[in-house]
């Protein structure tokens, strides 16, 4: 339990050291911040593999984001999970590039990431002018139970 806590605090730590350093490198890299004229919507989060076998590991996350706004932005894409009122990071990365219209994003899992609770939801967040922000999404992404594993689908 230690080592999980400990990893937790480590994968916390890099997402708050990288959204710090997050703006910064993407002026670099030309795009603007999303903000306020650039409205995000998730239409679909889903996980690979799909389903993950029961004591199996997610190894990554697929985000579909539709970005209305004009020219590209920059942000950092967070996944949440939740379970009651505990919510801990199942993957982070830096988007430097949202276009308008739909995002395809490949979001690695932190290493090891496993879902242990069928009442697990999961919450996609952006870094919206420096602030964390949860994203509007079309639908609940739950994990279930099905034979030999859990599914998003």
């Amino acid at each position: 339990m230690r080592s999980v806590t400990r990893r937790g605090i480590v994968v916390l730590l890099a997402v708050v050291l990288g959204s710090a350093a997050g703006p910064a490198a993407a002026q670099r890299r030309s795009p603007k911040d999303c903000g306020g004229l650039h409205d995000l919507r998730v239409m679909d989060l889903g996980m690979v593999p799909d389903p993950v076998p029961h004591n199996g590991f997610v190894k990554s996350w697929s985000v579909r984001l539709r970005a209305d706004g004009n020219g590209e932005c920059a942000t950092q894409i967070t996944i949440l999970a939740g379970v009651g009122a505990r919510n801990h990071v199942a993957g982070s990365r830096v988007a430097f590039s949202l276009r308008p219209g739909l995002n395809v994003i490949g979001v690695p899992a932190p290493r090891g990431y496993r879902i242990r609770a069928p009442d697990t939801c999961f919450f996609v967040w952006a870094d919206i002018q420096n602030t964390p922000t949860a994203l509007d999404a079309l639908r609940p992404f739950c994990a279930r139970r099905v034979p030999g594993g859990w599914t998003l689908r």
